[in-house]
């Protein structure tokens, strides 16, 4: 699962499903820039290796059972909406009970967004129960 201006880059192919399920662990990666066709990318501040802050775009999960209710209903929001992405982390690591990962040096996601089209007013749903959700870049297995 991604968010729209996101698109899969090098080193998918090492995924393995099995250590996933096995493991209970879910894939929260930090994206990557580079010089686009439009507009330059590359070194912006929250990405994979340049100053990470706590910014996840794509999530990598293998659901071995339906979600409950509980879990649900936590998910029931609208995207685009700022602390989006901790809330789904929160949710992750707290009600699914996951192991969370961010081998964004590995598995690379690049960010393809030269226009502000969020503009200036976005409601945020992580007032208080979800700051704090982010997960540092780490290794495949570690």
């Amino acid at each position: 699962m991604m968010n729209m201006d996101i698109y899969l880059g090098e080193g998918f192919e090492m995924i393995n499903k099995t250590f996933l399920v096995k493991s209970n662990i879910s894939y929260i990666l930090t994206r990557h820039g580079r010089q686009e066709k439009r507009c330059n990318m590359g070194g912006k501040l929250g990405y994979c290796g340049v100053s990470y802050f706590g910014s996840h775009d794509t999530y990598i999960f293998v659901l071995t059972q339906p979600l409950d209710e509980s879990v649900l209903a936590e998910l029931d929001y609208d995207m685009n909406v700022l602390g989006a992405e901790n809330k789904l982390i929160w949710v992750l690591r707290n009600k699914m009970k996951r192991r969370l990962l961010n081998p964004c040096e590995y598995l690379k996601t690049y960010h393809n967004h030269c226009v502000d089209i969020h503009g200036s007013v976005r409601p945020r749903i992580n007032k208080h129960r979800y700051k704090g959700s982010g997960v540092a870049p780490s290794g495949l297995y570690e």
